[in-house]
Parts: C-alpha cells; sequence; structure tokens
C-alpha cells in the first residue's frame, strides 16, 4: 500500500505524522497500528479511503531529528522535529511524504478549506 506523512511546518523543521492510500491490497482491512524503526507504535485513523497516523513520529533519525524544547518529555506530545533530509528517510518502511494532491483528498473529505482543520483536530 502506498502510505504517506503530514508535514507541519515549524521553523524549517518538520513534525511528521504517516498517512496510507489504498491500493490492490485494500481487500483487507487496514492496520490499525503502524510501528517505526525505533519500535515506536501509533494508532491509526481512517478518513473517508485514507488511513493515516493518529499522532506524530517519534522516530529518532541521525542526524537531522531533534527533540523540541530540547525536553525528551516532549516527545510524546509533539513527536519529533525533522529536517527535510531527515524527514525523507524518517518514515516507517512502505511509507512515504505526502503529496499535495494528497492533502486535497484529505480536506475535501473533510468538508473542503474552511472546515477541514478543524475537524483533524478531533
Amino acid at each position: 500500500m502506498k502510505k504517506l506523512i503530514i508535514l507541519l511546518l515549524i521553523p524549517s523543521l518538520f513534525t511528521l505524522s504517516c498517512k496510507k492510500d489504498k491500493d490492490d491490497s485494500d481487500k483487507k482491512p487496514p492496520a490499525e497500528t503502524v510501528t517505526d524503526a525505533n519500535g515506536n507504535v501509533y494508532n491509526t485513523v481512517t478518513i473517508g479511503s485514507q488511513v493515516w497516523m493518529a499522532s506524530n513520529l517519534q522516530a529518532n533519525v541521525s542526524p537531522g531529528s531533534y527533540i523540541y524544547n530540547n525536553n525528551s518529555s516532549d516527545i510524546g506530545t509533539y513527536g519529533r522535529l525533522y529536517t527535510w533530509a531527515a524527514a525523507k528517510t524518517a518514515c516507517p518502511s512502505g511509507w512515504r511524504l505526502p503529496s499535495q494532491d494528497d492533502f486535497k483528498t484529505l480536506s475535501q473529505t473533510l468538508g473542503g478549506d474552511q472546515i477541514s482543520a478543524g475537524k483533524m483536530k478531533n
């Protein structure tokens, strides 16, 4: 399955959360969790035909991943921050960064640009 990661711009660093699309293997239900290379497990959420990670990625990628406020207790809340180069390698196996079309589909599924952000907070 194709999988994606949501990027939220934080002054030249990114926080990551993953998403996957349906493909030929969508005959079986999507996994309810995904595990990164460091063994961190993330819940997933289905939004329309897309399945996304429900929290920010916490994978430690070196070089290029950082802890918000340099405080390790913040990892559970904020995940890690990534440089662009690290973001491209931080995805769990089989996952990838999203395209603009992926974000458009997500926004349209949630009712359009005017209300989708509020719905994503939930």
